[in-house]
């Protein structure tokens, strides 16, 4: 029995969707039916995140319609769950609800996971450690108020894994940052990451400031 969803589609030519909801068909017959002319596109993504140990962190897996994830798959509760929030809601509500009862589609996510499993190691163990050493660069301003106050920053960057410690050091000592002068850690971009502590002191004569940067 097919039905067209009650929602504002514009298609060309006056196309519709038709959608299938027999819980006796396949899931197939859960995706719309559209001539190629529409220029929609449906697809299956899934995907193993891994830890920086290389251990896998889950298995994600998702039915996505013209780059919007229609139903996506909890690896945690292992149910297949509507991950669209706009017009196509309730259809994504019915595709994941006919998943969750189709064994085949269970035993698929058990063979992704079990392929996460087996192949992110085997891959993992035949990529070298990837390390970036940081760069540092001290900076110095003078502050008016208190006089002769000055604001040391210690700048951080081009460097991975993201685990860096950046400590102040005068004479030799450790000092305490700022307390609004420690950054987290954040990402450039290109797999590297930055950070600073800036350090508010009164330097003295013959004083040495040191920025110490431990990483891994």
């Amino acid at each position: 029995m097919g039905f067209k969803p009650n929602i504002p589609w514009s298609t060309p030519r006056g196309h519709g969707l038709v959608w299938n909801r027999s819980p006796s068909v396949p899931i197939t017959s859960l995706i719309p039916i559209l001539p190629i002319s529409c220029g929609f596109l449906m697809h299956l993504a899934s995907e193993c995140p891994l830890a920086a140990d290389g251990s896998v962190l889950s298995f994600n897996f998702a039915f996505v319609f013209n780059k919007n994830p229609l139903v996506c798959y909890n690896d945690h509760d292992q149910l297949f769950e509507a991950c669209d929030m706009g017009l196509l809601r309730h259809m994504a509500v019915d595709m994941a609800g006919a998943m969750n009862e189709d064994p085949g589609w269970r035993q698929r996510m058990a063979g992704g996971r079990q392929a996460c499993q087996s192949q992110s190691q085997r891959l993992w163990s035949l990529t070298p450690p990837l390390t970036a050493p940081p760069s540092v660069r001290i900076v110095s301003t003078a502050l008016s108020n208190p006089a002769g106050t000055v604001r040391l920053t210690c700048h951080v960057w081009g460097f991975y894994p993201a685990d860096v410690g950046v400590t102040w050091l005068r004479n030799g000592s450790p000092l305490e940052p700022t307390e609004d002068g420690l950054s987290p850690a954040l990402a450039n971009g290109d797999w590297t990451y930055q950070t600073h502590v800036s350090l508010l002191t009164a330097p003295k004569p013959g004083d040495t400031y040191t920025c110490h940067v431990q990483h891994v």
